[in-house]
């Protein structure tokens, strides 16, 4: 839905914070016509808002991609698509495919699990499952619903730490006025939200997407990029839609009986059967690693697997699966088995750690364009940072992506006689040494985030039902 248009959840969220107020205000002197909100943006668990999650968060926000808004002022909001279930994907496999038995009360339902057995809808549904696999696959996730039981199902995530823990810091910051100062020292800086996208700009020589983020919603903080499985498609959350005939194709938000019935812009068309073979999201990796460039503002994304730059409609973030599983891994035992560790998505804010806010934009003449009313038309005025340790990839890239021929653009051109200069031996091997302290620190912050991580899900674990 949309709320400029007064259409959908979207425009229902808007009013189900308007009516609240406006009936707990109602007697003078009690509540503020303009009470806080906090909104807690679902996470892929569940049916709620699935199969399209992505746009369900969008429309938890009114459309606008991040709180406050103009549509609903004094409002925060908390991302916990990082913080699902650590055993999500285990949840089917393993209490459906009834491994947790013998042992202690563990059902969410009416009745104990009975005992594994062998059958060919088990072998069929979770890729070739045998009971004599459960202590293997199953183990850790039996052990750990064991020491907390679901609650109707993973509908819930068992980690509530995490999102309870930012719900506060956004009420101390965005309602009491409370940052990092007076002794408060663990709330950091004055951000109440994760990176929030402010633009993007498309390069077509060198095949890259500038993300720029919001500095001021950053209130001080900055971007880091998190190391993340770059050999598995998906893992880096971001996504291109390239089209295969940009006169034909469009963008589609959400589909239903054969139907496109939002192509963004509050539009409908007929989905099945186009005559053009429709547009496809494909994944794409960051080049960025560590620190964000330009100022910590800058993430950069590259496009050297797609074909036909010019051929790419949009660009998003974190729209769907979780941050250790996208519809483009295949549905392996072991994938299905697999922990994710919290917090384990790759873009987030150094200080605060909160998570990128998902986003989607359409691309209109190399720049972002995001739907109304959702703004992110920042051109990127500063230059492509190329002397930060972070800039490695990016440099090695754009060596590569240079064009030799005398048609080569002016920057372009310049960039590759820069490169070829004898300063950029030295400033490379400055950058290497850099970036061999940036590689230590990394390895420092992980080990931090991997003792939090521990830390959230021992909070999780003490919480025997």
């Amino acid at each position: 839905g949309n709320s400029e248009r007064n259409q959908g959840y979207s425009c229902l969220m808007v009013g189900l914070v308007r009516l609240w107020r406006k009936l707990w205000s109602a007697t003078p002197g009690t509540t503020d016509p303009l009470a806080p909100f906090g909104v807690v943006a679902l996470p892929w668990s569940g049916t709620e808002g699935n199969p399209n999650i992505g746009l369900m968060r969008w429309a938890q926000t009114g459309g606008y991609g991040v709180l406050p808004s103009e549509a609903m002022p004094n409002t925060f909001l908390v991302q916990s698509y990082d913080v699902e279930d650590p055993y999500r994907g285990a949840f089917d496999l393993c209490y459906h495919g009834e491994c947790c038995y013998p042992g202690k009360s563990f059902s969410y339902g009416h009745s104990d699990p009975e005992p594994c057995v062998d059958s060919e809808h088990q072998t069929d549904k979770y890729a070739g499952f045998q009971c004599n696999m459960c202590d293997e696959l199953c183990g850790d996730f039996c052990a750990s619903a064991y020491a907390t039981n679901f609650y109707m199902g993973p509908i819930h995530p068992r980690l509530k730490y995490p999102v309870g823990s930012r719900l506060a810091e956004a009420t101390a910051k965005s309602v009491y006025g409370i940052n990092g100062g007076g002794g408060h020292t663990g709330l950091g800086n004055g951000a109440t939200t994760g990176p929030t996208i402010a633009g993007c700009a498309v390069d077509n020589d060198t095949k890259l997407v500038r993300v720029f983020f919001n500095a001021t919603l950053l209130a001080g903080d900055s971007v880091i990029v998190q190391d993340y499985n770059r050999s598995i498609a998906g893992r880096s959350k971001v996504e291109v839609l390239v089209a295969t005939d940009k006169t034909k194709n469009r963008l589609c938000l959400d589909v239903s009986g054969g139907e496109c019935v939002d192509d963004g812009h509050g539009n409908k068309f007929q989905w099945e059967g186009m005559l053009a073979s429709k547009a496809e999201w494909t994944p794409v990796h960051m080049l960025s690693q560590g620190g964000a460039t330009n100022g910590g503002f800058e993430v950069v994304v590259d496009l050297g697997p797609i074909d036909l730059i010019k051929n790419i409609m949009a660009i998003r973030y974190a729209w769907e699966g979780t941050c250790c599983w996208s519809k483009y891994e295949d549905r392996t035992l072991e994938m299905l088995s697999r922990k994710c560790p919290p917090k384990s998505c790759p873009i987030y804010s150094a200080s605060s750690e909160l998570p990128a806010n998902p986003f989607l934009a359409e691309i209109v003449d190399g720049k972002c364009k995001c739907l109304s009313p959702q703004v992110c038309d920042g051109d990127g005025s500063l230059p492509l940072d190329l002397t930060s340790p972070a800039s490695l990839g990016i440099l090695s890239r754009i060596k590569n992506a240079m064009p030799s021929t005398p048609s080569a653009s002016k920057a372009s051109s310049g960039l590759a006689a820069w490169m070829g200069s004898s300063f950029v031996a030295v400033a490379l091997s400055v950058l290497v040494v850099a970036g061999i302290l940036l590689v230590t620190t990394n390895r420092r912050r992980h080990r931090q985030i991997k003792a939090a991580e521990e830390a959230d899900e021992s909070e999780m674990v003490e919480l025997v039902w």
